[in-house]
């Protein structure tokens, strides 16, 4: 019979905070702290502006539509979190003990993102064929 292999190692949670913010400091800060308590090992942020990501999608089909610049900056705009509000949301991380990370969209989201010391990114599915990004991103080391 083989032997039974004891796994050693737990899975590293990440809490999605992204829009769920709903366009409120106080909220990401909260989801922030839930994350936390609940035991996730890091929180995720999303870094876009919505013009420049609106524009870069037009067209995406989204519930078997074509969506237009104009709704997608429309639904960019409800989830967008604010460039300023990065030192608050990643003080919080480091007060309570809990690790960040950010997705990118673009290289200039890489650029700002590299001024808070990013320590990681994710690409989104969208992005995945983006060499622009993926050079950017790849440049930082992470």
């Amino acid at each position: 019979m083989p032997a039974v292999m004891a796994i050693t190692q737990s899975p590293y949670i990440i809490a999605e905070i992204s829009g769920n913010h709903g366009g409120r400091i106080e909220n990401a800060l909260r989801l922030i702290e839930e994350a936390k308590r609940a035991g996730a090992d890091a929180v995720k942020f999303q870094c876009f502006e919505p013009e420049a990501l609106a524009a870069k999608r037009v067209g995406v089909i989204w519930h078997g539509s074509q969506m237009t610049y104009g709704q997608l900056v429309s639904l960019y705009r409800t989830t967008h979190t604010p460039k300023a509000w990065y030192p608050e949301m990643i003080g919080r991380c480091e007060e309570i003990g809990i690790d960040w990370l950010a997705s990118a969209f673009s290289r200039e989201d890489v650029m700002f993102l590299e001024t808070v010391d990013c320590p990681r990114y994710k690409i989104s599915a969208y992005e995945m064929l983006d060499g622009d990004l993926i050079s950017a991103i790849a440049a930082t080391g992470k």
